[in-house]
C-alpha cells in the first residue's frame, strides 16, 4: 500500500499547513535573529541553530546571520553548534511578538592529543633499522628512525591512524595504531628484507616525493636503480588515497616505466607504489610515494549535460578549460543553481515521488535531499525553484502551491496558492526589491502569465499577460527592476508545446515596457532560459533548433543582445554564479 501511505502523508501535511494558517492570527509569535562569529570576529557560515523544546532549525548564511521565526512565547534553550567548534547554549525567555537579537561567538573545539613511539628492527637479524621513513594516514608528518631504530611522534590528535614504514632494501609495511590521551602508544615493528635483485627496485618517482599542486590527470613515472630499462621486468601500480588504505591497482603487467592516471580529485593527497617482477617471478616494491593535487578551480558556470543516457550536472571555470562533473547518478539531475555565496548548488533529481530538490557543495559533495513534496506541476519537470537572497532558504513550486523551505529541509512554509486550474512553473526572488516573480501556467502548455508579488506572497500583480505563443523562464536583473523572459514571437501554438521563434526580452517592471534582445538569433532556432551574469553585463542562455529533439548549446551575449558567442556545446540549463 505505498501509494496509500504517500497519499495519507500528503493529506496530513496539507492538514497541518491548514491548521497553521488557521491559528496564525491567534498566536503572537516571537523570533530570534543575530550573527555567529569566530573568536577573531569573522562570520561563521553553516553553523546550526536549534531550540529546546524543538521548534525549527536555522543555518547561518555567508555573513554568519541567522533567523528563527514563528516561535511561541515561552522559555527556550538556544543551541549553536558547528563541527570543529565548541557548542554553546543560551537560556532565554521570549515574550509575544519579541524579536531577540543575539551576537554569538563560537570557540574552536579543544583538541586532545597523544603520543606514539616505538622501535623498528630487521625481521631476520633483529638489528635496528636506521633511516627508515614513517608516514601516517591521515597525514601528519614524515620522520626517520634514529641510529637505534627508534622513532617518536608527539602531539598527535587522538584517533586511529595507519602508520606506513619503508626503506630501500626492505618490503614496505603498515600497521593500524590507536592514539589515546590517557597513555602513550608504544609499538615494536619489523621490516622484512627485499628478496630479489636490488637493481629491480623502482626509484626516482615522478611526480617527486611530496610534490604539491599536481593536475588531476598526470603521468606517473619511475626508474630502476641501475637507470636502465629492462623489457623483461613487469610492473604493477597501486594508487591510494588517505581515506582508502586498501588502495586501487590501476595498472598490472606494464612493460613501460610510466602510466597515465585521470579522474583524480582536487586537493587530495595520493600515495602510490610500484612493484617490479623479474623473469624468475621475484617481486620488489618501491617506497610508498605521495603527491597532492591542485586546489579546486574557481568555477563560475553550472549546466546539465547528457552522459550515456543520463542527465548530469557539471561546473566549469571562466575559461572553460576545467570541466568538473558534480553528479554521478542514474537518472535525471538538472537545473543547477549556485547559492548567492557560490558555495552550494541546488538542483532537482528524479526520484520515485518525482523531481525532488537537493543541495550539494560546489565540489559535488554533501548531497542532501531537502524536499518531500516534489518540484512538479503542469509542464514542470523540476525547474521551478530558486534560492533566497541570503542563501538560507529556497522557494519552489508544487503544483498550485509555492513553498519556502530552509536549505536543511526544515520549516516548510506555504507562500502562495495559484488561482483555480493554474500551477506555478518558474520562480525568482530579488533581494534588492524583496519581490518574487512567478510563471503561472494552465493545463495547456501554451497558457502562461508572469506575476510579481511580495516575498511573503501578498499583493500579486500581473506583469505579462497570456500571449499567443509560449512565454517562459522569468528571472530578475541584479537591481530587481527588470525581468528577463522568453516569448515565441511567431505566436505558434500546438498541444506538444513546440516553439518556432522564441526570443529573449528585457521587461521594465515600472513601465511594463518589453524590449527584444535576441536581435541576432539565427533563423529556425529558439533562445531559452536566459539569466543575467553576476555583473549584469551579459546574458547566458540556451539556443537550439526549433525542431524537437535537437541538441541544445549554451550561449552568452551582451545585455543589449550584441556579441553573441557560443559558450558550451551539448549543454543546457545554464547558471552563472
Amino acid at each position: 500500500m505505498p501509494h496509500l501511505r504517500t497519499l495519507v502523508s500528503f493529506l496530513s501535511l496539507c492538514l497541518l499547513l491548514a491548521c497553521q494558517e488557521d491559528t496564525i492570527d491567534v498566536i503572537n509569535f516571537a523570533q530570534i535573529e543575530g550573527q555567529i562569529t569566530t573568536e577573531d570576529g569573522s562570520p561563521l557560515a553553516g553553523a546550526q541553530l536549534s531550540t529546546i523544546p524543538a521548534t525549527s532549525i536555522s543555518l547561518t548564511d555567508s555573513s554568519g546571520g541567522f533567523q528563527l521565526e514563528s516561535l511561541p512565547a515561552g522559555e527556550y534553550t538556544l543551541v549553536a553548534e558547528k563541527s570543529g567548534y565548541q557548542e554553546k547554549s543560551l537560556k532565554m525567555v521570549l515574550d509575544p511578538e519579541q524579536v531577540a537579537t543575539l551576537a554569538i561567538t563560537l570557540m574552536p573545539s579543544a583538541k586532545k592529543h597523544g603520543q606514539l613511539s616505538g622501535i623498528l628492527r630487521d625481521a631476520i637479524t633483529q638489528s635496528s633499522v636506521t633511516g627508515a621513513s614513517l608516514t601516517t594516514k591521515p597525514a601528519t608528518t614524515v620522520l626517520l628512525t634514529d641510529a637505534e631504530g627508534a622513532f617518536r611522534l608527539d602531539s598527535l590528535a587522538t584517533g586511529t591512524y595507519t602508520l606506513y614504514v619503508e626503506k630501500v632494501g626492505y618490503q614496505p609495511d603498515s600497521v593500524a595504531v590507536a592514539i589515546t590521551e590517557s597513555k602513550p602508544t608504544n609499538i615494536q615493528l619489523m621490516l622484512t628484507p627485499q628478496v630479489g635483485n636490488a637493481t629491480t627496485v623502482p626509484v626516482a618517482p615522478f611526480p617527486a616525493q611530496d610534490a604539491e599542486g599536481q593536475p588531476t590527470e598526470l603521468t606517473l613515472a619511475w626508474q630502476l636503480v641501475n637507470s636502465q630499462p629492462d623489457a623483461a621486468i613487469r610492473y604493477d601500480v597501486v594508487l591510494y588515497r588517505a581515506d582508502d588504505p586498501a588502495g586501487q591497482t590501476v595498472a598490472t603487467n606494464l612493460t613501460d616505466t610510466s602510466f597515465s592516471v585521470s579522474g583524480l580529485e582536487y586537493e587530495t593527497t595520493y600515495f602510490w607504489q610500484v612493484t617490479a617482477q623479474d623473469l624468475q617471478g621475484q617481486r620488489t616494491a618501491s617506497a610508498l610515494w605521495n603527491f597532492r593535487t591542485e586546489p579546486f578551480p574557481e568555477t563560475v558556470f553550472l549546466y546539465t549535460q547528457r552522459v550515456e543516457g543520463d542527465y548530469e550536472i557539471f561546473s566549469a571555470n571562466a575559461e572553460r578549460d576545467r570541466i568538473i562533473r558534480l553528479t554521478h547518478q542514474v537518472g535525471y539531475d538538472a537545473f543547477p543553481q549556485f547559492s548567492p555565496d557560490r558555495q552550494w548548488v541546488a538542483y532537482t533529481s528524479q526520484t520515485f515521488e518525482g523531481p525532488q530538490l537537493f543541495i550539494m557543495d560546489k565540489r559535488g559533495k554533501q548531497n542532501q535531499q531537502i524536499t518531500q513534496l516534489p518540484v512538479a506541476g503542469y509542464h514542470n519537470f523540476g525547474s521551478g525553484f530558486c534560492w533566497s537572497p541570503d542563501g538560507g532558504q529556497l522557494l519552489y513550486s508544487h503544483y498550485n502551491k509555492l513553498y519556502r523551505i530552509n536549505r536543511d529541509g526544515t520549516n516548510l512554509t506555504l507562500i502562495a496558492t495559484a488561482s483555480e486550474g493554474k500551477h506555478f512553473k518558474a520562480v525568482d526572488w530579488s533581494g534588492v526589491t524583496h519581490k518574487i516573480v512567478v510563471q503561472v501556467v494552465g493545463s495547456d502548455i501554451n497558457q502562461s502569465e508572469l506575476y510579481l508579488m511580495n516575498e511573503d506572497g501578498s499583493n500579486s500583480e500581473l506583469m505579462v499577460e497570456d500571449l499567443p505563443g509560449r512565454t517562459e523562464s522569468p528571472s530578475f536583473s541584479i537591481d530587481g527592476k527588470e525581468l528577463l523572459y522568453t516569448h515565441d514571437v511567431s505566436g505558434f501554438e500546438e498541444a506538444a508545446g513546440r516553439q518556432l521563434n522564441a526570443q529573449v526580452f528585457r521587461f521594465k517592471l515600472e513601465t511594463k515596457e518589453a524590449t527584444l534582445i535576441s536581435t541576432d538569433k539565427p533563423e529556425g532556432t529558439n533562445d531559452l532560459r536566459p539569466r543575467f551574469s553576476p555583473n549584469g553585463a551579459y546574458i547566458i542562455f540556451e539556443n537550439t533548433s526549433n525542431q524537437p529533439g535537437t541538441e541544445k548549446n549554451i550561449w552568452v551575449m551582451g545585455s543589449d543582445g550584441a556579441e553573441r558567442q557560443r559558450l558550451l556545446d551539448q549543454a543546457e540549463s545554464p547558471d552563472w554564479g
